[in-house]
């Protein structure tokens, strides 16, 4: 089933880092749309990816991957974008309430898609490297891949 990934919650919770990590370590076979770039050719904070990836069972899927979800973003136009690739999975960065959360909750409900709300483990601008060494966008960006290929599992 065509699926959005929503990743919501307040400002400076690392949903977009989160997402870029996972766009940028995300194994696609072939990018239709590459992550955006600054003059120096230094990857942009905010962009999206469109790309094919192999499932386990060989079938050719299209994924998305848009984190910019502030009011007044690119963040419908960038959806628009992945739904026009075909994409079967979409990421997406969104508030925990109003403009963007309403636009994806309802995008998800006109295309007939299962809509998954997930959140990322930061916590009120803590940090996101733990003591450990551990660190959360990666983390978070992991189980974020490991989300949309069990989305395009059969």
């Amino acid at each position: 089933m065509k699926t959005i990934i929503e990743v919501w919650g307040s400002s400076e919770k690392g949903k977009s880092q989160g997402i870029k990590a996972a766009a940028l370590s995300f194994p696609f076979t072939t990018v239709v749309h590459p992550w955006g770039k600054d003059d120096k050719g230094d990857d942009l904070y905010d962009s999206y990816v469109i790309g094919h990836y192999t499932t386990d069972d060989g079938r050719d899927t299209i994924v998305g991957f848009e984190n910019q979800g502030d009011p007044g973003s690119n963040q419908a136009t960038w959806i628009q974008h992945c739904i026009d690739e075909g994409c079967e999975v979409i990421v997406c960065a969104c508030r925990t309430w109003g403009e963007t959360r309403d636009f994806v909750r309802e995008t998800a409900r006109k295309q007939g898609w299962q809509l998954i709300e997930v959140t990322t483990p930061f916590h009120y601008n803590g940090e996101k490297i733990l003591p450990n060494g551990v660190n959360l966008v990666d983390f978070f960006a992991g189980g974020l891949n490991d989300l949309v290929k069990a989305c395009l599992s059969k």
